[in-house]
């Protein structure tokens, strides 16, 4: 299978599709896009702290991560609830020289992994998403919001994510 190289010098393998309506390139973000994206969905989708810890308050409930597939670059996840309704999947590419990082690909959110070992990263959002899954395990019939971002830990590379979210995520905050 062909490999996308994106302009960070990371190779992600479109081993999941999506069809895109609408990518947002963070660094083209004006007023008129911006107002395309709902107010919900702005708030989670420019939500620039820990998503799970913010689906735990959204739910009411414990949030669960789910992998199903792991390797020494590539993660990907869902996030559930506790009632096993998967809210968001991820795949995230690992980029991590161990001199400046401990290990974090385990059954953890990053988020936790994280703020338990006191580690200080900075997310940078690149681009937001707007259509349709093709990804067998995400099934929904009307389009969804994602988003792709990476992490730094002292300027550098080490993570980047792109996440899917479920569209009954903005159920939670009616």
């Amino acid at each position: 299978m062909p490999k996308i190289h994106n302009r960070n010098n990371i190779y992600i393998d479109p081993c999941y599709q999506f069809q895109y309506l609408l990518v947002i390139s963070i660094q083209n973000l004006n007023q008129k896009i911006y107002n395309l994206i709902p107010k919900i969905w702005q708030m989670i989708l420019l939500n620039d702290g820990s998503l799970t810890q913010t689906l735990h308050y959204l739910t009411k409930t414990n949030i669960k991560l789910s992998i199903f597939q792991k390797n020494k670059y590539l993660r990907c996840i869902w996030l559930e609830n506790s009632i096993y309704t998967k809210l968001i999947f991820a795949r995230s590419l690992w980029k991590i020289n161990q001199q400046y990082l401990p290990t974090f690909i385990n059954s953890k959110a990053l988020g936790r992994n994280f703020i338990q070992s006191q580690v200080e990263v900075y997310k940078k959002l690149n681009e937001i998403y707007y259509g349709y899954s093709l990804i067998k395990e995400v099934k929904y019939h009307k389009p969804i919001w994602g988003r792709k971002y990476t992490l730094y830990y002292n300027n550098i590379i080490i993570i980047t994510i792109q996440e899917f979210f479920s569209p009954s995520i903005v159920d939670f905050f009616l």
